[in-house]
């Protein structure tokens, strides 16, 4: 499995960048940025998890207080079968202009033509457990 928009302030895990990596201000925006986010929206929910995210590159995510303004998405995973990716990571995308895309998921997502492959039950849970036991239970 492949990983992308995994954010280290938010996950403690292997494929996890953190936020000042992933928003650059001396970057360009993306030009896929529209494509990549209408397959990202339309991914398979893989792993529910409970909770929410603040928005790792807001100043105020250092303090233990919750900043209604601040936040940026609720946690889970969606994946296409090939790739996982955190929710949150759309809603970075659609503040960020500048918020890096991995280009060898930019090639992946050309390639399937911007479709997403439906996944069945028994494939969604399998690969939740592939999911948790190759990061999750790696980083408890």
């Amino acid at each position: 499995m492949k990983y992308f928009g995994f954010v280290k302030e938010h996950e403690n895990n292997s494929p996890s960048v953190s936020i000042k990596e992933l928003v650059k201000e001396s970057s360009s925006p993306q030009i896929e940025k529209e494509m990549i986010l209408s397959y990202l929206k339309k991914g398979n929910q893989c792993v529910p998890l409970m909770g929410c995210v603040e928005d790792a590159n807001d100043p105020r995510n250092e303090d233990d207080e919750f900043v209604d303004d601040s936040f940026i998405a609720y946690r889970g995973v969606l994946t296409d079968g090939e790739w996982f990716w955190p929710e949150y990571v759309i809603n970075y995308i659609e503040k960020y202009p500048t918020f890096i895309i991995d280009q060898e998921f930019v090639k992946h997502v050309k390639k399937n033509e911007g479709r997403m492959p439906k996944l069945t039950k028994n494939e969604l849970e399998s690969l939740e457990k592939q999911f948790y036991t190759e990061i999750w239970n790696d980083n408890q």
